[in-house]
This record gives structure tokens, sequence and C-alpha cells, in this order.
């Protein structure tokens, strides 16, 4: 809260709408605040959405040896987890101050280019972005979205004017 990043009012129901806009009827959260989860779960569950997460997905019985080895992992171990399952879902949607959203868009960005990376390059005059992504956001009903691909979504910033994709470009893919 203090590094001033968007609260629960604004991130649940941006991602609720992403998964509604792009038919996903499956959310994998992740996510340090329990409290704040049963109640996106509970808000998901009234749109017909299913939420799961790391732990869920290990809950069966059979999986109980696997379940205590992630308990046993630090948090930050937990979070390369999350990383990984991520990298690899149908969509992914992150908010523009979280170094792990930007990571891992920019790591699925450069699958879109047969595994290269594709430098994104600033047309001064049309105000737009070159490269794999759109930049320069969209609004869809008060959601901002800086950046979209056919992979994932970034919300934040709708004027992405060129002093703030520094951040997420000097992040390594």
């Amino acid at each position: 809260m203090k590094a001033g990043w968007p609260g629960y009012e604004y991130q649940a129901p941006r991602y609720l709408d992403s998964a509604i806009v792009h038919g996903i009827p499956l959310i994998y959260l992740t996510s340090g605040n329990a409290t704040e989860s049963a109640i996106f779960n509970d808000t998901a569950s009234s749109h017909g959405l299913i939420i799961t997460d790391k732990e869920q997905l290990l809950a069966s019985p059979d999986m109980a040896s696997e379940r205590q080895q992630l308990e046993d992992l630090p948090w930050d171990l937990k979070g390369v987890i999350d990383y990984l399952v991520l990298l690899k879902s149908s969509f992914f949607a992150g908010v523009y101050e979280s170094s792990f959203a930007w990571s891992i868009v920019n790591r699925r960005r450069s699958m879109l280019n047969g595994g290269k990376w594709k430098s994104v390059v600033r047309d001064a005059e049309r105000e737009e972005w070159d490269g794999d992504g759109e930049g320069g956001g969209e609004e869809r009903e008060e959601h901002w979205i800086c950046y979209r691909d056919e992979l994932s979504e970034v919300m934040g910033w709708k004027d992405m004017k060129s002093e703030r994709w520094q951040f997420p470009w000097g992040l390594y893919p």
C-alpha cells in the first residue's frame, strides 16, 4: 500500500472484466491475501467463473506428498511456481506496478516472435508503439489497459508516455 499499488477495489473488477471479455472460465489466482482471495472467489463464482491456485491444484488426497513439499517451500519459491504456471496460461492479466507481471508479459511476448525478442520502438509522430503489442492504452468501462498482445494484458496507465515504458521494457525477458 505504501508503494502506491492499486488495491483490491481497483484490481478485482478489472481481472473479472478481463476474464469475461476474453471468455476465460477458469482463473489461476496468485495473491498473498487470503481474505481478499476468498472475496474474489465469491465474486467470481457469481459470474460463473472458477478460481484456483497452487494449493487447490494439490488438494486431492493423492497429492499429499506434493502438497507437503509446497508447504515446506519459502514464499519466494512458491512465487516461482506461480510464475511457471502463469507463463503457460492461455491468457494473462497483471497490473503496471508489478515487475512480476511485466516479467511474465515480456517472456510470453517473446513466444509470439518465434522465441526471439522484438524490441518496441516509439513512433514519436503517431504517438503509437511499433512491435508485437499495443501501447497507448484502451479504456473498457473504467478499465485501463496500457498493454495488450495475443497472450497478455496489463492494466494501469492509459497514457503510456515514453518514460513509463522504461520500467516494463527495462526488465530482462
